[in-house]
């Protein structure tokens, strides 16, 4: 997982913050699949409630295709991102470096498999995952809030045990739409996305990305968005029914060469996708500034 700084990501990641938070697994299953329409795909189904702030579902399922459900009980903007720890780390270590703020060790100890991203409170949100090698995962949430403080910090953080199975699942399949994360920059067909429900979010570049996907309220722009999201930077704490759009989900940090796929409401209207992810390289210059943001409407 890409680097994503310390203090700079922390003024980098505020501007998640006013979209995005979670964790605190609590023992559990997940439940195999089974009935239902057809274009839900094979795997396992993991569903997770986020208050403020924990998860609460399974902590342990087969490798394969998953789909993940995220469901916000809580009271403010939640996201959940599923990384893989990597060989060499322990879960243990990513969980103390969550704990002390460093998102930086925890992002060089894990590897972003893609996760449910901002959704409003009372939102939910699906993503098809391959979580195909077995090990130890984690359950992040790298919001940070106006005044600074990470959810990270606060212990929101859930361990997820992927076991080795001889199961074979069926391809999924194919999505109804793709959209292109490269580096910086979404590649996205408007006319492709009209009546689509499972969207790809395809990382075509070379470090992590996420899509942040608002739907905006009548009469707002993608400006007003920036603008609010400025602020909440900015440390000004704007009360939720000031935000110019709803959150409604997307893919959470993916991988290079890895693909989410994501169930969205795309009723008619106009909608934002942004990127906040920091780049270390650029002083936490999170994506979005780098021109990681751009608008589609559905008609």
């Amino acid at each position: 997982m890409r680097p994503r700084g310390t203090r700079a990501a922390v003024a980098a990641l505020a501007i998640g913050a006013a979209l995005v938070a979670a964790s605190c697994g609590s023992p559990g299953t997940a439940a195999p699949a089974g009935p239902g329409s057809g274009d839900e795909g094979p795997g396992a189904r993991l569903t997770y409630v986020m208050t403020d702030h924990a998860f609460s579902g399974p902590d342990h399922v087969e490798a394969g295709p998953v789909r993940l459900t995220a469901v916000n009980e809580g009271r403010t903007y939640h996201q959940l991102t599923v990384a893989r720890v990597d060989d060499g780390a322990t879960v243990d270590e990513v969980t103390a470096a969550a704990a002390e703020g460093d998102t930086t060790a925890v992002e060089e100890m894990t590897t972003a498999h893609g996760g449910v991203n901002l959704l409003d409170p009372g939102g939910s949100g699906t993503a098809e995952l391959s979580l195909d090698e077995p090990g130890r995962y984690v359950l992040l949430c790298f919001m940070v809030e106006p005044d600074g403080h990470s959810h990270l910090m606060a212990g929101m953080t859930a361990p997820l045990t992927v076991t080795a199975t001889t199961a074979t699942h069926a391809e999924p399949p194919p999505a109804d739409a793709h959209i292109s994360m490269r580096d910086f920059a979404y590649d996205v067909d408007a006319t492709s996305l009209q009546g689509a429900r499972r969207v790809s979010f395809d990382n075509d570049g070379t470090v992590d990305h996420e899509a942040i996907v608002v739907r905006l309220r009548p009469g707002r722009t993608n400006a007003d968005l920036l603008t609010y999201l400025g602020a909440r930077q900015a440390g000004q704490d704007l009360p939720l029914s000031e935000a110019p759009g709803e959150a409604i989900g997307g893919p959470g940090a993916t991988g290079p060469g890895r693909s989410t796929v994501v169930d969205l409401d795309l009723t008619p209207g106009d909608y934002a996708i942004f990127c906040a992810i920091p780049d270390p390289e650029h002083d936490g210059m999170p994506h979005l500034a780098e021109g990681m943001s751009t608008t589609f409407t559905i008609r």
